[in-house]
């Protein structure tokens, strides 16, 4: 070790030309080594930039889907309906001429309606009918849960306000994925001097006519990050309803008839809840 190290001594000290050869070749060797070391020292950099950018981009989108996790699952919607119906019944008595007693009806009278019934229909959130017919006012989630109540197309305006009540008896009619689709925005809350575009992220809901709602959310700056939240909805209807007296009036037609009018209002209610059960949530990946 020692004569090696005396050697390489002595070549550095030798006044003859191979001595300048091999000081440049180990100047070249550093060289080399340093340009290896920088080089690697920048992609380093440039993957720690990326990696920032990349986990804005994650949390944006986690913060989000978590967010939307937790205000959708296990939430409610109910429609409570009510339609009214004036019944009039009328029962005739007659008697013989000159008898004193009255004979009844010779069958059980019929009600028949009155005139035509009303309906109403209330929005858990408490809104307005010009708001549930064009779906404006109410959030994503309220409108998936009144498509899978009375369907898709169905409108609570005033020309058949009869068609809400009639729809909610049955499955809704079947729609295509894309007409089942809906985008929003999300974003913070703006703060002076602090920029939040990063922060926003873009989410489409899919609702099928099954009852399952798919929310996609994916960050609206950079390469896209997705996350995919699967929820499905438990829809129950529960019907019930009672009968009120209005007034009885008796109308004489002669000395051996006359009529017993009863009106009386039947009141029907039908609530259907939606509740949205939360099944699982799918990751997506960065794409650069």
């Amino acid at each position: 070790m020692r004569r090696a190290v005396h050697t390489f001594n002595n070549k550095l000290k030798s006044p003859r030309g191979a001595s300048i050869t091999f000081a440049l070749l180990l100047f070249l060797v550093c060289a080399v080594v340093g340009s290896i070391v920088l080089a690697a020292g920048s992609a380093a950099s440039g993957r720690l930039s990326k990696l920032a950018e990349s986990d804005g981009r994650y949390y944006a989108v986690t913060s989000a889907a978590e967010l939307l996790r937790d205000s959708v699952a296990d939430h409610s919607y109910v429609l409570t309906m009510e339609k009214q119906t004036v019944l009039k019944t009328q029962s005739v008595f007659t008697r013989p001429a000159g008898a004193t007693d009255w004979i009844g009806p010779s069958a059980e009278p019929t009600p028949v309606p009155d005139g035509d019934p009303t309906y109403s229909y209330v929005l858990q959130s408490g809104a307005t009918a010009s708001e549930l017919n064009s779906r404006d006012g109410i959030s994503m989630l309220a409108n998936s849960s009144l498509d899978l109540i009375v369907g898709r197309t169905v409108m609570f305006d005033e020309t058949d306000p009869s068609v809400p009540w009639t729809a909610a008896s049955s499955a809704p009619t079947a729609w295509t994925e894309a007409d089942g689709t809906r985008e929003f925005t999300l974003k913070l809350t703006e703060v002076s001097g602090v920029d939040t575009d990063g922060a926003k992220v873009q989410v489409e809901s899919v609702l099928l006519p099954n009852g399952d709602l798919t929310l996609t959310v994916e960050n609206t700056e950079g390469a896209p990050y997705t996350l995919r939240l699967f929820f499905r909805a438990d829809k129950r209807t529960t019907n019930g309803g009672s009968t009120l007296p209005i007034s009885t009036t008796r109308e004489t037609q002669s000395e051996t008839q006359y009529t017993v009018t009863e009106l009386e209002k039947k009141i029907e209610t039908r609530t259907v809840t939606v509740t949205w059960k939360y099944i699982g949530m799918e990751k997506g990946r960065v794409e650069d």
